[in-house]
């Protein structure tokens, strides 16, 4: 993270990790959001796949899987699961991209 983020990285290879966080919001977001990312950078291109529980593929200036506040699920009880999928669908895409 570059600024005030929560978040981890994980090494799929020598000098290939993917990461993953929350922003406090920034510039690119107006609020707090959910962040997926992978180095190498991979070319947007090749994300082709939809992202689970509302997160969308964002590709100006970086790269990577967001989740912005606003699109979690009105129940709270719904929102675990709903993150949950985001994560575990963002995460593999990118782990598969870097393999």
């Amino acid at each position: 993270p570059h600024h005030a983020d929560l978040a981890t990285l994980f090494t799929v290879s020598p000098g290939r990790t993917t990461g993953a966080g929350l922003a406090l919001g920034d510039h690119y977001y107006p609020e707090p959001y959910l962040y997926v990312n992978a180095y190498p950078t991979p070319d947007p291109a090749r994300l082709t796949d939809e992202l689970a529980g509302g997160g969308h593929w964002h590709t100006h200036e970086w790269v990577g899987a967001v989740l912005p506040l606003t699109r979690l699920h009105d129940d709270a009880a719904a929102q675990p699961a709903q993150v949950r999928g985001y994560l575990e669908s963002a995460l593999s895409v990118m782990t598969r991209l870097l393999a």
